[in-house]
């Protein structure tokens, strides 16, 4: 026969009724809540457009901090949660399915007087001008290739085998990373100019080889804009010519 009245969970005796949620054991008077909601203060609801007035509108923290009277640490957290509860941030990105080039920076930052360095990650298609962040790797100590060497492990297989190319800034390892995974390296155009730029002022004279860099700054220049076949072959030759002269500056012949 099937159980008219259910029996208490305890002693299975009888269970007398208190109200409309509250249960009571007739033999050890027991008494529990049916129905047991979450205890503590409800939860606020997440406001999922902060994500796209960060992100899209470029609203800075001061702003939202200043309408809601709210820390900077407060409206962090609330961010990081708006984040976490939209389902199509949490969706994993799928890359097209293609050649890519590895673009990797190094970015400082100090805390509790240690050095710390995020490891910035991106895939670009050779045939497009979109990039994809990969997940971002924080390690302690300063920008080495043994600390590139863990970071670039954390790409996924099916990712890092696609990889042609890695653009760099030139750090010191970056010629062998590409050459252990057989990739062409690339200096970052914006680097290479700034190294050629730097020290390139009012007492420039007073810079060994001065000239020379000059010349080459104005090459590199030619060759990173023209599409010309015949001025490119030119400007190489050039190029080379300036590269092997002994005033060049050396970390340009590595």
């Amino acid at each position: 026969m099937k159980t008219l009245h259910a029996k208490s969970p305890c002693c299975r005796g009888s269970i007398n009724r208190f109200g409309k949620r509250r249960r009571q054991c007739s033999i050890c008077k027991r008494t529990w809540r049916i129905r047991q909601k979450r205890r503590g203060r409800k939860r606020k609801r997440v406001d999922r457009r902060l994500a796209h007035r960060i992100l899209v509108e470029y609203r800075t923290f001061q702003h939202h901090c200043r309408k809601g009277s709210i820390s900077q640490s407060g409206f962090s957290r609330r961010l990081s949660k708006a984040i976490c509860s939209d389902p199509k941030l949490k969706a994993r990105l799928r890359f097209p399915s293609s050649p890519y080039a590895l673009l990797g920076d190094g970015l400082y930052f100090k805390f509790k007087r240690m050095d710390w360095v995020m490891y910035i990650m991106a895939v670009k298609p050779i045939k497009s001008n979109r990039a994809f962040f990969l997940d971002p790797v924080l390690l302690q100590g300063k920008e080495c290739y043994e600390r590139w060497r863990v970071a670039l492990a954390t790409i996924p297989p099916e990712t890092k085998k696609c990889v042609k190319a890695f653009v760099s800034d030139g750090f010191r390892g970056s010629k062998l990373i590409a050459r252990e995974h057989g990739w062409i390296h690339q200096r970052c155009h914006f680097h290479l100019l700034m190294a050629l730029i730097r020290r390139h002022g009012r007492r420039s004279y007073r810079v060994k080889g001065a000239g020379v860099r000059e010349r080459l700054l104005g090459v590199v220049r030619v060759l990173l804009t023209t599409p010309d076949s015949i001025t490119l072959k030119r400007q190489t030759l050039k190029a080379r010519r300036l590269i092997s002269h002994p005033l060049c500056p050396p970390w340009i012949r590595i």
